[in-house]
């Protein structure tokens, strides 16, 4: 600040005959070293604080948005959803096989048809998503690739796989996918990808998955034990969640903050996974009986509104949990 002083005054001088000193007062920063901070920061109710990783929500509001679109022939079934960075959606209708662009406002804006079956959806690049769509009477094994475009939704490849792709996951280049019963990670350029993990006790034991945001850690929901599997990034398991809230854990989904909610069919919630930072995992019920979930399935969290999106099982609707901060 006094080096900027000095250069104004040298300019100044070239303008003017008359000589100008700027002489510094040499106790301010001397007073500046004894002070610990310049100011408190304080939340005026307009602005709110960041959220802390070890913050556990509640539900506010709830409100349905209806994403049925003219033409489509079926009760809708949202098996998957993601939100891109333009604050815009995409989810996977899997009885009406299509993947449909939601807006900011959760209106449908745009659509493109996919093959039999589509599961699941993920971003993998700014303005780019890939799909599964598993059909095994067929054997149908790949993944869609689609550009975001201000016109629409544009296919741009496909990778066809030897084995059942179910759900899937994105980290620095790689696509984590499920089988039911396995977990594979998949280099998208490449194309080359390996078996990370698997479970043969049951029919569905590797069912859906989550990465965290430093991809140390993936979580899979195992619905035949009623379990929130957590491994490290070579498939090794690290702990094993049980909990009488945690029944038929269908999806999970992490935050970039860490926050993990997973929504559990039979008892028809959300919950949300706390002691996540620590390891003393347990569940904490998120939604009961005034959100009334019908089918909780795809979970998406908008960090810029706070709220997480719940697609649901044969419902024309998906759900806005507006959460408080």
């Amino acid at each position: 600040m006094i080096w900027n002083a000095k250069v104004l005054l040298q300019k100044l001088n070239i303008k003017d005959k008359n000589k100008m000193l700027f002489e510094p007062y040499t106790q301010i920063a001397e007073n500046l070293s004894s002070f610990e901070m310049l100011g408190e920061v304080i939340c005026d109710g307009r602005e709110k604080p960041p959220l802390r990783p070890d913050h556990v929500f509640e539900v506010e509001k709830h409100v349905l948005h209806n994403v049925k679109m003219e033409g489509d022939t079926d009760n809708c079934n949202i098996s998957g959803l993601c939100k891109l960075a333009s604050g815009e959606f995409l989810l996977i209708d899997n009885y009406n096989l299509k993947i449909k662009r939601l807006n900011s406002n959760y209106k449908v804006t745009s659509s493109c048809d996919v093959p039999e079956h589509p599961q699941d959806v993920c971003v993998v690049g700014e303005r780019e998503a890939a799909v599964t769509v598993n059909k095994s009477s067929e054997n149908r094994h790949e993944i869609h690739l689609f550009r975001v475009r201000s016109g629409g939704l544009m296919k741009t490849r496909t990778i066809k796989l030897q084995h059942r792709c179910i759900e899937l996951a994105h980290h620095s280049g790689n696509l984590y996918i499920t089988t039911d019963t396995s977990l594979h990670v998949y280099n998208i350029s490449s194309g080359q990808g390996r078996q990370l993990y698997s479970d043969e006790t049951g029919e569905y034991t590797v069912f859906r998955c989550a990465v965290s945001t430093d991809g140390s850690r993936i979580f899979i929901t195992n619905i035949t034990h009623d379990q929130l599997i957590t491994l490290n990034k070579d498939g090794t398991k690290l702990s094993t969640l049980t909990h009488p809230e945690l029944q038929d854990p269908w999806d999970a989904h992490v935050t970039s903050l860490g926050h993990m909610f997973v929504s559990c069919g039979v008892l028809n919630t959300v919950v949300q996974v706390v002691g996540m930072k620590d390891g003393t995992q347990t569940v904490k019920p998120l939604t009961g009986k005034k959100e009334k979930l019908a089918g909780p399935r795809a979970l998406c969290f908008n960090s810029s509104t706070n709220t997480l999106v719940v697609g649901l099982f044969e419902n024309d609707n998906i759900v806005e949990l507006q959460l408080k901060h």
